[in-house]
């Protein structure tokens, strides 16, 4: 004996039956997903992105290669730019102003370095190269120097003013 459903089946046309199928199948497939759906909606209200600030490629690629290392920290292009501004643009090994700086990591990753700002001196690439991934600080020597050299001019000034 058919049932209803079956005999209803027969009489339609192989392209009603084909969309009777088509929704049936799409109504099952809602009423699975319904649940899930609810859950990933939910989970993404309560979990927001955390980097809303869109990086640029050189960051993401830093940002990967510090990941790998296993190191702390990050920096961003801002922050850097911020440092070339303190050190007077130019180069903390060479002192060429002309050219691109890149940020070397003072105490290389390898080395078990951090990727902080704080870890970071502005040198052009050839330098970068040349010190590879040695524990290098030319940030001490530049800031010492300048220290001696304004250290010096003032002491010339009070000798100076005391004749």
């Amino acid at each position: 004996m058919e049932t209803i459903k079956q005999i209803q089946l027969s009489r339609m046309s192989e392209d009603e039956l084909n969309l009777h199928s088509l929704s049936y199948y799409t109504l099952q497939m809602a009423a699975r997903m319904a649940p899930a759906l609810v859950w990933c909606k939910q989970w993404a209200r309560e979990h927001p992105p955390r980097n809303l600030i869109p990086m640029t490629r050189p960051e993401i690629r830093r940002k990967y290669r510090a990941r790998k290392k296993k190191a702390r920290g990050s920096f961003t292009d801002s922050q850097f730019d911020a440092l070339c501004i303190i050190t007077g643009r130019r180069c903390l090994r060479c002192g060429a102003t002309d050219k691109k700086l890149v940020g070397d990591h003072v105490k290389p990753l390898v080395l078990g370095g951090s990727n902080t700002i704080q870890n970071i001196q502005p040198l052009c690439q050839r330098c970068n190269s040349i010190k590879k991934d040695k524990f290098i600080d030319y940030r001490t020597i530049k800031v010492n120097a300048s220290c001696l050299r304004a250290l010096r001019a003032l002491r010339y000034s009070v000798l100076l003013s005391a004749t």
